[in-house]
């Protein structure tokens, strides 16, 4: 069976905390996504300096919150700075499936095995295995590879799953967004370096 076509758009941007608060804050205060990405291009409230950046950007952190429920964000517009890196790795993994498989597959087996570095070959082995069931991989460039490889890791320091030498840290949530996790079928605590008996 031809599993789920891996989208490997995520280059845009890292975890875009600062952005996405504007996006989130922008969308309660005109209740829709819509509206929210018109005001934050026609307001520049990204302050970027293109209009192509700024579109580039929101429909990117847009498209990311849209996997999130409005209790959740509510939750991250509130949370600490920790729990809004959580909310948005889990958002980040519900819409971007490849990501979601090496946070679980890799990211978590190590850290369960205390295996704690996470190398620059766990990724090219896991890039390549999912090679054979995912064909739109083949038919990136190198560049694009590269790339797609330096925002993720870029991503897991930001959303401090890794440190600044790829050392993965165990996961500190707190127990209210434990709980929004676990209530929301679609996603999982998996995609965080966490004890077995935590799922």
């Amino acid at each position: 069976m031809q599993e789920k076509k891996y989208k490997m758009s995520y280059t845009a941007g890292a975890l875009l905390l600062h952005e996405s608060y504007v996006a989130v804050d922008t969308y309660f205060e005109v209740g829709s996504w819509t509206n929210a990405k018109k005001v934050i291009i026609e307001e520049n409230r990204l302050q970027m300096r293109m209009t192509s950046s700024s579109k580039r950007v929101a429909s990117e952190v847009i498209q990311r919150l849209k996997n999130l429920n409005d209790k959740q964000l509510s939750f991250f517009h509130t949370a600490s700075r920790n729990d809004q890196a959580s909310m948005l790795w889990i958002a980040i993994c519900k819409n971007y499936k490849f990501i979601e498989d090496f946070a679980i597959e890799i990211i978590r087996e190590k850290y369960l095995k205390m295996d704690y570095l996470l190398e620059d070959n766990d990724y090219e082995i896991f890039f390549y295995n999912k090679c054979e069931w995912h064909l739109e991989l083949e038919s990136l460039t190198v560049l694009t590879k590269k790339k797609a490889q330096q925002v993720l890791f870029k991503m897991l320091r930001e959303a401090d799953i890794i440190d600044t030498t790829n050392i993965i840290l165990g996961a500190i949530l707190s127990e209210e967004f434990i709980k929004l996790v676990r209530e929301d079928k679609e996603a999982t605590l998996a995609v965080f370096p966490l004890p077995a008996n935590m799922l």
